[in-house]
């Protein structure tokens, strides 16, 4: 009899074993589960090539209105151009010019309005000048109207719409200076902005962050800091919850001048910066309140770094990128 209890309770003890094993390891996939995160890889981009930028850039700003991207400065001259991916064809063509031969600027867009921030100088003196213009303005070039001067000259924060207000984080008052933990926004209507009014600093200094927005939330990656080199922190501010800025899943590596774009609760990240050279790495982060579920995507065709990427709609959603450091290769991808 002894003989066969022992085998029964040798039995019980690998069952339990078996059963504690399966708990272990579904544990995590049900919080995942629960936060929203899927377990498959994002879509994998597939990029398309387009007819260059018609001019030599680094640090433009391309924005997104339906199929088309505006693509403002990124060059002294300041002309502006636009492409539409929903044409059998696509070109770029101009657009009219920005009011200041400024590159550098932080340039978001929020309802009909594209805003505009700060920028360089080709003397390297810093601005604070803030423009607007009407995307419903005519076709043939925008309509730039000044708005209240920021707070702070102002090269290389990241400004980005949402609920009726433009907010801009960071950046530096000097070129090559100290990089800030400014955050400020600003009422946008049709007609123009408000004035600019404070809000919760941003956890560290820094410049060259990209900052998108998710939700009630913005989302600022990586960036450039005084004191620990490139970074790969990400931080959220809920603009609803009258609170601070909180922590969120760090990015897979330090970056900086990368070009993040969101798109429902997921937030892409091409090129950027990173120990001493461009890369092409692109990343597409999963967003769930601060835990974010970052996967790597198709590497964008070439290194890029002080580039544009803009979120376009031509019945199925787009990214189109423009490529930094004076480059000018194109390149689209469905998402």
């Amino acid at each position: 009899m002894w003989k066969i209890a022992l085998v029964y309770l040798f039995a019980a003890v690998i069952a339990a074993v078996m059963i504690y094993v399966a708990i272990t390891a579904l544990a995590p996939n049900a919080e995942i589960r629960a936060q929203g995160v899927p377990q498959a890889a994002p879509a994998a981009l597939l990029w398309v090539r387009l007819p260059n930028y018609t001019i030599p850039v680094t640090y433009e700003q391309c924005l997104p209105w339906g199929a088309e991207a505006y693509c403002i400065g990124g060059n002294f001259a300041g002309e502006n151009f636009g492409i539409s991916i929903g044409q059998s064809a696509p070109t770029w063509r101009s657009y009219g010019y920005y009011p200041l031969d400024v590159i550098g600027q932080a340039c978001s867009s929020e309802g009909n309005m594209a805003v505009c921030v700060g920028g360089t100088y080709p003397s390297y003196k810093v601005s604070n000048a803030v423009y607007y213009a009407d995307y419903n303005a005519s076709a043939a070039s925008f309509r730039w109207i000044a708005g209240d001067p920021y707070p702070v000259d102002s090269y290389g924060s990241s400004c980005t719409g949402l609920s009726n207000r433009i907010y801009c984080v960071g950046g530096e008052e000097s070129y090559g200076g100290t990089p800030t933990n400014h955050v400020y926004f600003a009422n946008v209507s049709a007609s123009g902005g408000g004035e600019w009014t404070n809000g919760p600093s941003y956890p560290m200094n820094a410049t060259h962050v990209s900052c998108v927005p998710i939700g009630d939330s913005i989302y600022c990656i990586g960036g450039y800091t005084s004191s620990n080199g490139f970074s790969d922190r990400v931080y959220s501010l809920n603009t609803t919850a009258g609170a601070g800025w909180t922590q969120a899943t760090s990015y897979p590596m330090n970056i900086t001048m990368e070009s993040c774009v969101p798109y429902g609760t997921t937030i892409t990240c091409i090129g950027g910066f990173s120990y001493a050279t461009g890369i092409a790495s692109t990343y597409t982060g999963q967003v769930s309140e601060n835990k974010i579920s970052w996967m790597r995507n198709t590497d964008f065709p070439r290194d890029t770094f002080e580039g544009s990427c803009a979120l376009l709609t031509s019945g199925k959603p787009y990214i189109l990128c423009v490529a930094g450091t004076y480059d000018g290769e194109v390149y689209y991808s469905q998402v």
